[in-house]
């Protein structure tokens, strides 16, 4: 005996439309957090100088 599981009406096709994002939202996405990232790190160097700076000039008041 043999017995067909379950039998399809239609023959799958291929989608219309992709899913999921498009490259171009990833590309433009990934270059704005890199801004950020770079932007923060940039504040981040300029306030440790900065605080060294005032550091420095704290000592020589004393």
């Amino acid at each position: 005996m043999n017995f067909t599981p379950f039998k399809y009406q239609l023959s799958p096709s291929l989608p219309v439309k992709k899913d999921g994002p498009g490259k171009a939202i990833i590309v433009i996405l990934s270059a704005l957090i890199g801004g950020m990232v770079a932007c923060g790190g940039v504040l981040l160097r300029y306030a440790m100088a900065s605080r060294k700076q005032d550091a420095m000039m704290a000592d020589h008041l004393v």
